[in-house]
């Protein structure tokens, strides 16, 4: 049986992902709120039209990091648009857009 908080906290989970990657009123994306939430092992996949890319969690956010505090991004942020989780007895995932 599925734990009935586990959508919430995967909603939670993916609520700290894109505001840590957020810059807008002058704050500053923080990698740590990211490497503290996920395993050394956990990964993102980016699907896109012909493909799929993945990325360990620092490999996904430094570069956006670097774009979000040297100016290139004024006023970014990033949400959650759909989600259509699947839960097992083994991990939750949920894929994202």
């Amino acid at each position: 049986m599925v734990d009935p908080r586990a959508h919430e906290n995967i909603n939670t989970l993916v609520a700290t992902f894109f505001s840590a990657l957020d810059n807008r009123a002058g704050t500053t994306p923080r990698l740590t709120d990211l490497t503290n939430r996920f395993t050394d092992k956990a990964t993102i996949i980016r699907c896109f039209d012909g493909g799929a890319e993945q990325y360990t969690v620092k490999e996904f956010a430094i570069p956006r990091i670097k774009l979000l505090t040297q100016g290139a991004l004024l006023d970014f942020y990033e949400r959650e648009i759909s989600s259509s989780p699947k839960y097992s007895t083994a991990l939750p995932t949920a894929r994202h857009l």
